[in-house]
């Protein structure tokens, strides 16, 4: 039997995509939540989440590129100023502050962990910013590395930039999670349940799988908006439940303990 977590980000993001999260935490399908906490609605979401008990953890899904009360940039400009060392480590510090105290102001204690939205905790300059901070601001957060077995170029980008990561998270002595799974192509013909399958049946006991679930949503803003009910059926589905069994996996709290 392997044991994995499921994860779902971009909590907050909108009400159409915490009110499916939520639906999957009253099913128990969800193990950890990834929070965005610079959002307009995170202060309702965060209400939410705390009138909704369960063995799931709640994190800090760290912010740099979605428009909400700042300019969103775009992810390749992101991209291009980490690689280049352009990035300016003070304003990373600043934004990732500013999200940190509005995670604890709504929930009432640290987040459990921290990742990225759009993975950008993994790019050069931003890693040693959001693992020095968390370091500084919890004894016991871990924060998630995205890299995983995928071959598509996107993916072997991400692989290289959690190397960084990892090798920043062991000088820093901070955990992290032994596999990573979930990376797809956002596409709505996509067949989610297969790549769900490999996920379950390709990886190694302690995986973690993204996911992003949602209700319908007319959100301009959200590129993936019409993929996200697609994965929710599914996750809400006997499917999902057939197919755990079926390769002998089942979903579990995070316990990781080191990096």
């Amino acid at each position: 039997m392997k044991r994995m977590t499921l994860c779902a980000d971009d909590y907050g993001q909108s009400p159409e995509i915490s009110d499916g999260i939520l639906k999957l935490l009253a099913m128990e399908r969800l193990q950890a939540v990834s929070c965005m906490a610079e959002s307009p609605d995170w202060p309702a979401a965060a209400r939410a989440l705390r009138e909704r008990p369960g063995e799931y953890q709640t994190g800090l899904h760290f912010n740099l590129t979605h428009p909400f009360t700042q300019a969103g940039r775009s992810l390749s400009s992101v991209m291009r100023d980490a690689w280049l060392r352009r990035m300016n480590p003070m304003e990373v510090e600043r934004r990732f502050d500013s999200q940190w105290q509005a995670f604890v102001r709504e929930m009432g204690r640290p987040p459990d962990y921290v990742d990225g939205h759009q993975h950008v905790h993994a790019f050069p300059v931003i890693r040693k910013v959001v693992a020095r901070r968390v370091r500084e601001l919890s004894a016991t957060a871990w924060i998630r590395t995205p890299g995983g077995r995928e071959s598509a170029p996107k993916a072997l980008v991400l692989a290289w930039a959690s190397r960084g990561l990892r090798r920043t998270l062991g000088m820093e002595g901070l955990a992290t999670n032994p596999g990573f799974a979930g990376l797809r192509p956002y596409e709505p013909q996509f067949d989610f349940r297969r790549a769900f399958w490999k996920w379950l049946t390709a990886n190694p006991d302690g995986t973690l799988i993204m996911c992003h679930p949602g209700l319908p949503s007319e959100d301009v803003h959200d590129p993936i908006r019409d993929c996200r009910p697609l994965e929710l059926a599914y996750l809400t589905s006997d499917d999902f439940a057939d197919d755990c069994r079926a390769s002998d996996v089942v979903f579990e709290r995070p316990t990781f303990s080191g990096s």
